[in-house]
């Protein structure tokens, strides 16, 4: 509704009412954006379904990391303390020792730089794991960082099997919508291009009721109706061959694309093969780093007895401690790269293979 007033030496006023219009545009016969629109908007809703759940399995993987740099801290600050206390013992009897002559003073002062550092390394692996804690804590959202981790006894037993990662890789990966809705985006601008370059007939049509009065209360009566039905035809006559130009260019796109889809499904399955073998060597890696702790640990006690006998110098004390140290730390390594191997293969299939099921997030499901 609208009112005009006009004025001046006669003023006057004019009312204008349209209750009702409605009007229908069919810009090309041949070409139908709505039709595009309905294949390729779903494609783009389901994409961003499947990069949300890739985005959380991106913080798992980043959990993960945070939890084995606290596991690690830990580790240091206990292998740190036991030394510490070891060098104490080791520390005194050295020193009866020297007074009755049976150790060189060399040995001595050897033994007592190690008790200097053994309390250096505690000092730097409290503030290790203080970090540590804070990171994993802040990243979780936790309400403490008083956070103390221990070291799974055993292993998940679960197997991977290639054709089954390839096959929920290619059901639920985002990158598998996303090759699909691309294909289609180069089919829709080929198909905008030939509709656009020959025959055009559009359509206009438009329905409706209207009213103008000088009066207000003779807006609502007695309507007059607005119906009107135009086609318009284009046929195009020459155009030095832009038209021609414009559709070989479109084919060459869509093919194009075609290609660099085609190139990355083989990347995107040779990816997902590669580390599913890489991620079954890192298992044989755990179980061997595992065993070499285990005789690490049992040389290293039965060094350190030897050395209370006398039998040993310090030398080889020492050599037997810090192997003992490399390897828990060399396991604490091969545990975490299996499971953020693993963490990474759950994002490149979004399948869980202990549960054997398909990665959901809450109120996202796949058809």
């Amino acid at each position: 509704m609208q009112r005009i007033d006009r004025f001046g030496t006669n003023k006057t006023s004019n009312y204008s009412l349209i209750p009702i219009s409605i009007n229908y545009y069919q810009n090309s016969l041949f070409y139908n954006p709505y039709k595009w629109a309905r294949m390729i908007e779903p494609l783009r809703y389901e994409e961003s379904k499947r990069g949300f759940i890739e985005r959380m399995e991106d913080i798992a993987v980043s959990s993960c990391r945070r939890y084995f740099d606290l596991l690690k801290a830990q580790m240091r600050l206990e292998n740190s303390q036991k030394n510490l206390f070891t060098q104490d013992t080791l520390l005194q009897i050295a020193k009866g020792r020297f007074e009755i002559g049976k150790i060189a003073e060399n040995e001595l002062l050897q033994m007592e730089l190690g008790h200097l550092n053994s309390k250096n390394e505690v000092t730097t692996n409290n503030i290790l794991l203080k970090r540590t804690s804070q990171n994993l804590a802040r990243y979780l959202e936790l309400e403490t960082e008083e956070i103390e981790l221990e070291i799974p006894e055993s292993l998940v037993d679960f197997e991977v099997n290639i054709e089954t990662a390839l096959d929920e890789a290619s059901n639920n990966r985002k990158s598998i919508i996303e090759f699909r809705r691309s294909r289609l985006e180069a089919e829709q601008n080929l198909a905008r291009i030939k509709g656009s370059n020959r025959l055009e007939i559009n359509v206009n049509a438009n329905f409706g009721l209207n009213k103008r009065s000088e009066e207000y209360e003779e807006l609502f009566h007695d309507f007059d109706k607005q119906q009107n039905v135009s086609v318009t035809l284009g046929i195009p006559i020459f155009d030095w061959g832009v038209s021609k130009s414009k559709r070989k260019m479109g084919e060459a796109d869509l093919g194009l694309v075609e290609t660099n889809i085609e190139q990355e499904k083989q990347a995107f399955e040779q990816e997902i093969y590669l580390h599913i073998l890489n991620w079954s060597s890192k298992r044989d890696f755990l179980a061997t780093s595992e065993k070499a702790r285990e005789i690490a640990t049992k040389r290293y006690q039965i060094t350190k007895e030897r050395y209370i006998l006398g039998k040993i110098t310090i030398t080889d004390l020492n050599l037997a401690q810090q192997e003992k140290d490399k390897a828990e730390y060399d396991y604490l390594n091969s545990l975490e790269d299996f499971w953020i191997d693993y963490y990474t293969l759950r994002k490149l299939t979004l399948y869980d293979f202990i549960n054997d099921r398909k990665i959901v997030a809450e109120n996202i499901e796949f058809d």
